[in-house]
């Protein structure tokens, strides 16, 4: 069932509620407005009566009784009353059809039940000294009545289930125009669903719906941006990726292919030579070792580029206090202080190769750019295993919202990211840079 749908039948149930309340509110009223007229009928018709025949005289006077109730019988219609007249104990009943028949109701069968008063019969005896007692009786009819307070209660009625319809119908309409809207909101969504970012919303009128337009607007913009960023950065990843390919394809050419090559011509220049002499072959063989040892530091030069070996041999700790060494040797950015807390041998061999290259690539961008004094690095391993890594500088800090973020920024938040954790920059010119990093206990903890 559609918004447009479920709302106008909530308000139309709303309205028929009220409609029903008011209903019944003037229902009753007209209910009272009956029998209050019943009654105050009655008492001015029993108040006349009394004064005619007590009063007036004609009580004492059988012949005068008898012309009164004559009287009263040639009346024409007597509105709301049935009057019922005793004396002696005969009875003199007023024999007009008005009396006989019950009036005819010129108003809906269920409104004369709701509003018709209980059979409203009120007696009266008249007595007085030297004449005899004359009993009588009023019985309301409330036909006449009924019918008025139908006039009256209709007209309202009518107005107000108009007004509810009107209302309904405009309502219903309205919402259909102002959810119209949605319809396109949800093309959208299934257009970036799609992949088809430069898709933009209009701006609509209602309020609500604009700020949905502009929301929606500025998510495409910025997944269109980190699309291209994504792209931009996929290129320069996989251009990187050759470039280190070629890097090493040229040193095992360049070093280790001619080391062992030289290896080789002097091992078969030595055993080919007749009559070799003790002292050549010593400088032979010393410079056999000596293009061994520098094929060994070309591999060991490699091997640290790929993966450091103190890492797996010696610890993490061991690892980072041999990278902050190495580069406060190079006096390339300043001096750099290295602060560990906690139980680094709790932590599993994944995050502590990435923390390694976290913090490698953070001194490298240290001593690119930074042009920094000191950089302070504070490594915290917390009780449940949780990490803290803070990599502060005081150097010459950027404008983060300005400047487009590297390779190898995005490289430190994906390895925090991929692990759980969150990466956070913050820096200012003239301020340096601070990098924080964390990463949550089960990420931490060691697995087996």
């Amino acid at each position: 069932m559609s918004l447009r749908v479920r709302l106008t039948i909530m308000i139309s149930t709303l309205f028929v509620l009220v409609c029903m309340g008011a209903g019944m509110y003037v229902v009753d009223n007209a209910r009272r407005a009956v029998r209050d007229e019943m009654q105050s009928t009655a008492r001015l018709t029993l108040d006349l009566l009394e004064a005619e025949l007590l009063r007036g005289g004609a009580a004492r006077d059988p012949w005068r009784t008898r012309q009164f109730l004559d009287r009263l019988s040639s009346m024409g219609s007597t509105r709301h009353m049935r009057i019922t007249i005793r004396q002696h104990g005969a009875s003199a009943s007023l024999a007009t059809d008005s009396m006989t028949v019950p009036r005819q109701i010129s108003a809906p069968a269920w409104f004369a039940r709701l509003v018709s008063p209980q059979d409203l019969v009120t007696p009266r005896i008249l007595t007085q000294t030297g004449m005899p007692q004359i009993e009588i009786e009023l019985r309301a009819d409330p036909a006449d009545e009924i019918a008025e307070a139908w006039r009256e209660t209709r007209g309202v009625l009518y107005m107000m289930f108009l007004f509810a319809g009107l209302v309904m119908g405009l309502i219903y309409f309205r919402l259909g125009r102002d959810l119209a809207p949605i319809d396109s909101i949800l093309a959208g969504l299934q257009g970036i669903e799609q992949g088809d970012y430069q898709l933009r919303l209009p701006a609509y009128r209602t309020t609500e719906l604009g700020r949905i337009s502009d929301k929606f607007n500025h998510m495409a913009q910025v997944l269109l941006q980190a699309r291209e960023e994504n792209r931009r950065l996929s290129q320069r990843s996989l251009e990187i990726q050759e470039q280190e390919r070629r890097l090493l394809a040229r040193e095992l050419h360049d070093e280790l292919g001619q080391s062992l090559t030289a290896i080789k011509a002097m091992a078969v220049a030595t055993a080919a030579a007749p009559d070799i002499d003790s002292s050549r072959l010593r400088v032979s063989m010393g410079e056999i070792a000596r293009v061994a040892d520098h094929t060994y530091d070309v591999a060991r030069q490699l091997m640290q580029r790929l993966r450091p070996p103190v890492l797996d041999v010696l610890g993490l700790g061991a690892a980072l206090q041999d990278l902050v060494d190495r580069w406060n040797s190079a006096g390339g950015g300043g001096f750099c202080r290295l602060t560990i807390t906690g139980d680094l041998q709790a932590l599993s061999d994944v995050v502590g190769i990435n923390l390694f290259r976290i913090i490698q690539e953070a001194l490298t961008n240290v001593a690119r750019h930074a042009t920094a004094e000191k950089v302070d690095v504070n490594l915290r391993v917390g009780q449940g295993n949780d990490v803290d890594l803070a990599i502060v500088d005081d150097g010459a800090g950027f404008e983060p919202e300005a400047a487009r973020p590297g390779l190898g920024l995005l490289g430190m938040r994906e390895r925090a990211v991929a692990l759980g954790g969150t990466c956070a920059l913050s820096s200012a010119p003239g301020h340096g840079v601070r990098i924080r990093v964390t990463l949550p206990a089960a990420t931490g903890a060691e697995t087996a």
